[in-house]
């Protein structure tokens, strides 16, 4: 059995639940930048792995590990670094019908922190997500997810993109602690340049 074949099917055996159109902007993406060729490919090889993703039937929740394995798969057949997992956060947190609603309700960068908790919570039924607002900076802290490295790129442009469309300034974002490197949790600290 091939190492991505193990990562999806752990991924498949948990039972956490993401909102279905969080795996369909991502295969939106791929379509995107890979194009009809390149999300054929992408289908193919989900087909071989037994995941069987029905974009009919989308508008309730589904597997987590469904859609962290769309990135999985993307990164190993078009060879996607970091900067493209990255892009697809944000592409998610433009294009998505859940974010753009939410949006509407925002007024303001202090509102939008305030409240982005809850707008995880409309995404994903898995995790806590807390902020610590500072000066310049905004520290995101989200426990209780155990995921792969993949989602954890995933969520850093997602966060960028959806903070940043309250923010005047450029905004850079790390990610300072992580499971995968021996961390208790995921924090992103994002900075107003």
């Amino acid at each position: 059995m091939s190492n991505l074949q193990e990562k999806v099917n752990n991924l498949i055996g948990k039972e956490d639940l993401v909102r279905g159109e969080m795996i369909l902007s991502r295969l939106e993406y791929v379509k995107r930048v890979e194009g009809k060729e390149g999300f054929s490919a992408l289908e193919e090889k989900m087909k071989e792995l037994d995941l069987d993703i029905n974009t009919d039937d989308m508008e309730d929740w589904k597997s987590v590990g469904s859609a962290i394995s769309v990135l999985l798969v993307s990164r190993e057949i078009f060879g996607w670094k970091d900067k493209k997992l990255i892009e697809a956060g944000e592409f998610s947190a433009k294009t998505m019908t859940t974010t753009k609603l939410f949006m509407r309700k925002i007024t303001d960068l202090q509102f939008l922190i305030d409240n982005i908790s809850n707008h995880w919570k409309d995404l994903y039924r898995v995790g806590d997500l807390k902020t610590n607002q500072k000066a310049k900076s905004l520290e995101v802290t989200i426990g209780n997810f155990n995921y792969e490295k993949e989602e954890c790129l995933f969520i850093k442009g997602y966060l960028k993109a959806l903070i940043g469309l309250f923010s005047e300034k450029e905004l850079e974002i790390k990610e300072e602690e992580c499971i995968y490197d021996g961390g208790n949790s995921h924090k992103f600290l994002i900075n107003w340049k």
